[in-house]
C-alpha cells in the first residue's frame, strides 16, 4: 500500500510481490536472527552488569542501490554491527558506549557489474525485430548440448539483460524514506515495529527513488508489450530488470512459468524460496517430483541433456567440492549451514573425512572451491590451514565436468551437484549431516534407500571407510543391480533423464 502510494500507483498485490519478494524475504530473516540473538541476552541474569560498546555508523551509506548490492552489505562485519546496535537501542538496552565520536563510513566493497557485449549479445541485438513476441523465455539453464533445433527456438525469444540499471545515478530522498516508514507508528509488536523502521536504510535506492527509472528503461527498450507466456529459471531471483518487466505483464494476464534449475528444491525440509515460487508462478515444472498443488508439474533435468562424461581407467581419486557461506546469520538456503555453529559443524566434517583417507587416495584427489566477492574464504582457509599439502583448485564449473578425472564425486550438501552426477549416472558419495541437512518427511524414504545402498552417509568417517575399502572396485559397486535400482528410483524423482527434450514444446502450449 505504501509503494503503490509512493509511487501513485495503483498495482495488485502480487505485482509488489514480484519486485521485491527475494529482498523481503533475506531482510525480515536477517533482521528477525539478530533481533532474537539480542532478545535472548536479557533471558541471561548476569547482563544488567554487562557493557556494551558500540559504534557511529554514517546511517546513509547502509541504504543500499538494488538488492543484490544490500546482500553484499549484509555479509560484511559493519552491517552486522550497525543492526546489533540499533536493536540493541530499540529493545533499551541502556549499558552501552560510543566507541568513536565521529560518524564513521561502512566499509563495503562495491563490485559494479558492466554489461559483456559479446558476440551472443550483438546477434540478441540484431534479430532482436525478428525474435518471438509471444513467448518470453529467460534463461532456463538448457545443456550446451541441447538439440541444435530447440537451442534454436530458445535462442529466438527475447532476453532481458540484467544490467541494465547499472548506470542509474545513486541519490537517496529522506522525505520518501520517512513516509515509506510511517506506519511504524500504528504498529505494536516490536519486531514489526522495528522492521518497518528500519526500510529507511534497508529498502534498496530501485524500488523506491530509482523506481521511475526503471519503468522508464524497460519501456526504451521496447520489449514485447502483453506477451502470452514468460518462462524463467533463476532470474525470478536475480535479475531486477527482468522482475520488473515480468511484473508489469503479469497484471495484464500474463502467464508465468518457472523451471527447476538446481537443488534443495522437493526435498529439503525448510525452503522458503519453493514456497514463495510456488505461489507466484502459474505453473512450477520439477525435476521429476511431484506435490498436491495443481501448479507443480515434473518434468526432466534440462541442465544435462546429451551430456556424456566418459571415465578410464586413468581417471583416479576423489573430488570434493566446497563451499562458502556468511559467516553471520545468513538466508534458509535448504539443506545448507546458515550459521557460524552450522559452517565449523561443516568444517569439521569435511576434515573427519579427508583425514580418514588412505594416502594414497588423497594423493589423486582435491578439493574444488568458488570464489566470492562478499564472502571471507572462511572455510576453505581452515581446509588449508589442516591440510597445507592438499590439492585445491577454483573453478566455476559445474562438478561434473571434472569427472572424466576423479573417480568419485563427494557432496556434502544438499544441491544441485550431486542430482547431476547421479542423473549422468557417475560414481557420487553424499555426507548429509542432519544438523544443516534436514529433509523433509515425505522424501525420507528415498534418501533411506540411498543410506542402505551406501550412497548416503551421515557420518563422515564411515563415508570415509567406504571408500578406502571399496575405491579399487568402486564401478562394480555403483554398477551393481542394489545400487542401479536405487539410483534409478531416485533420478525418476529428483533428476529424471530423458531422451525426449523436445517435451518442452508441449509445456509452453497455451
Amino acid at each position: 500500500n505504501n509503494l503503490n502510494k509512493t509511487h501513485k500507483k495503483k498495482f495488485p498485490k502480487k505485482y509488489w510481490e514480484i519486485l521485491i519478494w527475494r529482498w523481503l524475504l533475506r531482510y525480515v530473516i536477517y533482521l528477525f536472527d539478530r533481533w532474537e540473538i539480542i532478545s535472548s541476552l536479557k533471558k541471561i541474569k548476569e547482563n544488567k552488569n554487562w557493557h556494551y560498546k558500540i559504534f557511529k555508523f554514517e546511517k546513509k551509506k547502509f541504504i543500499p542501490n538494488n538488492p543484490t548490492h544490500w546482500f553484499r552489505l549484509t555479509s560484511s562485519d559493519d552491517w552486522n554491527s550497525w543492526i546489533y546496535s540499533e536493536i540493541l537501542k530499540e529493545q533499551n538496552f541502556s549499558n552501552f558506549k560510543y566507541s568513536n565520536k565521529i560518524s564513521i563510513k561502512p566499509r563495503v566493497k562495491l563490485y559494479p557489474k558492466k554489461m559483456k557485449k559479446n558476440i551472443k549479445w550483438w546477434m540478441k541485438f540484431i534479430l532482436k525485430p525478428f525474435l518471438s513476441k509471444k513467448i518470453i523465455i529467460q534463461n532456463l539453464y538448457f545443456s550446451e548440448k541441447t538439440p541444435i533445433s530447440l537451442k534454436l527456438f530458445l535462442n529466438k525469444t527475447q532476453n532481458i539483460d540484467n544490467s541494465l540499471f547499472d548506470n542509474f545515478k545513486i541519490k537517496t530522498n529522506e522525505k520518501l524514506r520517512s513516509n515509506i516508514c510511517y506506519v511504524a507508528k500504528k504498529i505494536k509488536k516490536p519486531f514489526e515495529k522495528f522492521a518497518i523502521k528500519q526500510l529507511a536504510y534497508n529498502l534498496p535506492i530501485l524500488f523506491l527513488e530509482n523506481y521511475i527509472n526503471a519503468l522508464k528503461t524497460i519501456k526504451n527498450e521496447k520489449f514485447p508489450p502483453k506477451p502470452k507466456l514468460i518462462f524463467c529459471g533463476p532470474d525470478q531471483e536475480t535479475n531486477d530488470p527482468f522482475k520488473f518487466y515480468t511484473a508489469e505483464n503479469i497484471i495484464n494476464k500474463t502467464k508465468l512459468y518457472h523451471l527447476q534449475h538446481g537443488g534443495s528444491y522437493g526435498t529439503s525440509d525448510d525452503y522458503p524460496i519453493e514456497k514463495i515460487q510456488t505461489n507466484l508462478n502459474d505453473k512450477f515444472f520439477t525435476w521429476g517430483w511431484n506435490s498436491k498443488n495443481e501448479k507443480i508439474e515434473p518434468f526432466f533435468c534440462q541442465k544435462t541433456i546429451n551430456i556424456n562424461v566418459k571415465q578410464n581407467k586413468n581417471t583416479k581419486g576423489v573430488i570434493i567440492p566446497i563451499y562458502e557461506w556468511n559467516i553471520h546469520p545468513n538466508d534458509i538456503f535448504g539443506g545448507r549451514p546458515r550459521n557460524i555453529n552450522d559452517i565449523n559443524l561443516y568444517i569439521n566434517n569435511l576434515i573427519i573425512f579427508y583425514s580418514k583417507l588412505h594416502s594414497k587416495i588423497k594423493r589423486k584427489s582435491a578439493f574444488k572451491f568458488l570464489k566470492y566477492n562478499d564472502r571471507p574464504f572462511y572455510i576453505l582457509n581452515n581446509l588449508k590451514k589442516k591440510f597445507n599439502n592438499g590439492k585445491f583448485f577454483h573453478s566455476h564449473k559445474n562438478t561434473i565436468n571434472f569427472l572424466d578425472k576423479f573417480k568419485i564425486n563427494v557432496e556434502t550438501v544438499n544441491s544441485t551437484n550431486y542430482l547431476e552426477s547421479f542423473n549422468l549416472n557417475l560414481p557420487t558419495i553424499l555426507i548429509f549431516d542432519d544438523q544443516y541437512c534436514k529433509l523433509r518427511k515425505n522424501v525420507k524414504k528415498y534418501f533411506n534407500m540411498l543410506e542402505k545402498s551406501k550412497i548416503m552417509f551421515k557420518n563422515p568417517k564411515k563415508a570415509a571407510i567406504f571408500i578406502n575399502e571399496n575405491y579399487d572396485k568402486i564401478d562394480h559397486w555403483w554398477n551393481s543391480k542394489k545400487v542401479q535400482k536405487t539410483l534409478s528410483i531416485f533420478t525418476n524423482n529428483f533428476a529424471k533423464r530423458t531422451q525426449d527434450p523436445y517435451t518442452f514444446y508441449k509445456k509452453i502450449k497455451i
